[in-house]
């Protein structure tokens, strides 16, 4: 998106806006457009300007599209009208971009003058501001040739879409503005808001950065277009002509924000942040002067002289970074996203490919990309950092080996089930299991033999109990189940069938084939007190079994007295 801030300056100068209307067609009754300009201490008035006109002392004007950059001179146009009918026309003309400060607008015919507006916005919006479209006049265009003088001046870039459409016309591209200004402006601002749920949940900088980075440009946007002008603040000119650039200038801090963060800077490219750092702090000083010294041409070049300059700086730096930084290339790719779309609209006003409401609309589109491929990039990043986090709480909370529980997790786990089980009157039963002869297997075979053995046994147990109950490692072959919702019966039976499969499992290494068996104690809530107590009569219940021969369930013993 920056690219757009680049192109902005540039899109100023070439008369893009979010305006739709499409160019003069063949049957328009605009015969010829011509002008001239005259710096601002030599002013003519429209007399002294039509007679310039008459004597040949203009410019002709090649397409409708007019523009002539920042300078401090009063620019005359005229068009020149013919109505072949034989009845009064009407017409809208559209004169200018939203940002024209003075626009004086004299309608003539051989007679003399027929209507003359005065607006602009270094006054008061009137009817004739249409946000997304210009400043828009309601002509009575008689029979027969007619002229129009514009006088026009500003300290922005003089931008001067010339279009004459009928009521039709002009309202069959209303609906159009509308709906893709509200696409764009709803869009962005849903992102943003998206960000900021993220940057509140994972407290990641650059999350904040670029909600910023997409509020700003909406703020400037709705600035240039003249929604904030007609909607927010119509009385108030000269917040008008400074708010606009000067949030151009914010919303390029936003990007390089977000970019220094994004790409880590801080730990890559130190130096670079460091600059950057002192550029935009540099940038936002001189703005901040001029705006309050209402220096309004410096301010101009500023803001623009930053974003053009600004744009290389990221392009350049994500180039860079393309191969160091994963993320990077989709940063240049959603970079050049916009950058295309800007050229598009560029060039479509400047008359070099046809103008069409779409290729018009290719800034738009091409920010519209730019912030979706940036949205999605930032929430993969996100989302890889919560993958990580997960998994680091998994391995801290588990047996590296077996990936059951460790110990600590079990007792957690273990003091939720109990007091699930108080409350709903549940029996717990905790089984206590020991393979057997282990040290064996590890001795003839080796540890890496006897790692795959604790492997199986824990899949085994992982596939037999439910999710809710909780499966540790107690220590060495040792392993602990804490199931629920079973009465004595029914956690024999899951023990004897535990112990079946294990016995079941052939365990096939370098043509051996590996016997494995495991004893198991089982105790039960209604035995004992706590956890702790039925760790302690399970254990001894696991004793007798591997007394008694092993490979067996020991739930209750002869004459044993409960703990």
């Amino acid at each position: 998106m920056m690219i757009r801030c680049f192109l902005l300056s540039l899109a100023f100068l070439l008369s893009v806006s979010v305006a739709s209307a499409k160019p003069t067609p063949p049957t328009s009754l605009i015969e010829s457009i011509g002008y001239f300009q005259e710096y601002t201490d030599d002013v003519i008035d429209w007399p002294q300007a039509r007679q310039r006109f008459k004597s040949l002392q203009f410019t002709e004007a090649s397409h409708p599209f007019l523009t002539f950059g920042i300078s401090n001179r009063t620019t005359w146009v005229q068009v020149a009208i013919n109505n072949p009918t034989s009845e009064v026309l009407d017409r809208r003309l559209t004169a200018g971009q939203t940002w024209i400060e003075q626009l004086n607008v004299y309608h003539l015919d051989g007679s003399g003058l027929i209507q003359e507006w005065y607006t602009g916005d270094a006054a008061p919006a009137d009817k004739h501001l249409l946000p997304t479209k210009g400043f828009v006049f309601h002509l009575h265009v008689p029979p027969g040739r007619s002229y129009v003088l514009i006088k026009a001046r500003t300290h922005d870039p003089l931008a001067m879409p010339i279009e004459l459409e009928s009521l039709e016309q002009f309202q069959s591209q209303e609906p159009k503005n509308y709906l893709a200004s509200g696409l764009l402006y709803g869009t962005l601002l849903a992102l943003t808001g998206f960000s900021i749920v993220l940057f509140i949940i994972f407290k990641q900088a650059y999350a904040l950065y670029y909600a910023a980075y997409m509020s700003s440009f909406v703020v400037m946007n709705i600035g240039y277009n003249g929604y904030a002008y007609a909607w927010l603040y119509p009385n108030s000119p000269t917040f008008q002509n400074y708010s606009t650039i000067f949030i151009m200038v914010v919303h390029g801090v936003c990007g390089l924000a977000f970019m220094s963060n994004f790409l880590r800077l801080r730990e890559r490219m130190p130096n670079l942040l460091n600059v950057i750092k002192v550029y935009a702090a540099v940038s936002l000083l001189c703005m901040s002067i001029f705006t309050l010294a209402q220096l309004h041409i410096a301010s101009s070049i500023v803001s623009f002289g930053f974003l053009a300059i600004t744009s290389c700086l990221m392009i350049a730096v994500g180039i860079y970074n393309a191969g160091k930084v994963p993320e990077a290339r989709y940063f240049l790719v959603a970079v050049l996203c916009s950058m295309f779309g800007l050229f598009t609209s560029t060039v479509s006003v400047c008359g070099i490919i046809p103008y069409t409401f779409w290729g018009y609309r290719g800034a738009e589109i091409g920010v519209f990309l730019e912030a979706i491929i940036l949205a999605t990039i930032i929430a993969t990043r996100l989302k890889d950092i919560e993958s990580d986090r997960v998994t680091a709480k998994f391995l801290a909370s588990s047996d590296p080996l077996t990936q059951l529980l460790n110990r600590r997790s079990f007792e957690m786990a273990a003091s939720k089930l109990v007091q699930h089980a108080k409350q709903n009157h549940h029996l717990l039963s905790l089984i206590m299991l020991d393979i057997d002869h282990f040290k064996s297997i590890n001795d003839n075979y080796g540890h890496n033999v006897g790692d795959l053995v604790l492997k199986k046994v824990a899949q085994i147990l992982r596939n037999s109990v439910s999710e809710k109950d909780a499966i540790a490692r107690w220590g060495g072959e040792e392993m602990v189940l804490l199931v629920s919702e079973m009465n004595h019966y029914e956690v024999r039976a899951l023990t004897e069938r535990l112990r079946s499969a294990i016995e079941a499992s052939v365990l096939c290494v370098e043509e051996q084939t590996i016997q494995v068996t495991a004893s198991f104690g089982v105790a039960h809530s209604d035995e004992t007190q706590n956890i702790g107590q039925m760790l302690k009569l399970a254990d001894k219940r696991l004793y007798h079994a591997k007394s008694q021969g092993r490979n067996r369930v020991t739930s209750t013993l002869t004459n044993e007295v409960t703990l």
